[in-house]
């Protein structure tokens, strides 16, 4: 996706994600979880299906200072935060040690 137009699966994807939410996992349904994405400024995750879709779980990510990365995209489809890398570390994590 580009940020400007609104992308979505086809309808093979959008069957296989039905298909997943009913039978999957032996018929306990499966999840799809997907990164409310990196494409700060000039991206945003509204105009990506897959993201924006009502089967997905939509992450973004937050650093340790609980400030927003400055790769993070806007999403208003963003469902929860995780923590992830800033500029000062490469990744972040909530184990002490």
């Amino acid at each position: 996706d580009d940020g400007k137009a609104v992308d979505a699966p086809d309808k093979r994807v959008l069957k296989s994600f039905i298909h997943g939410l009913f039978d999957g996992r032996h018929g306990r349904g499966s999840i799809y979880v997907f990164a409310a994405g990196n494409g700060k400024s000039v991206d945003n995750c509204n105009y990506d299906g897959y993201a924006n879709g009502m089967f997905a779980l939509t992450v973004g990510a937050i650093d340790e200072d609980g400030q927003v990365p400055n790769y993070v995209e806007p999403c208003a489809a963003q469902l929860i935060c995780a923590y992830s890398s800033n500029s000062n570390r490469k990744i972040v994590t909530t184990e002490l040690g």
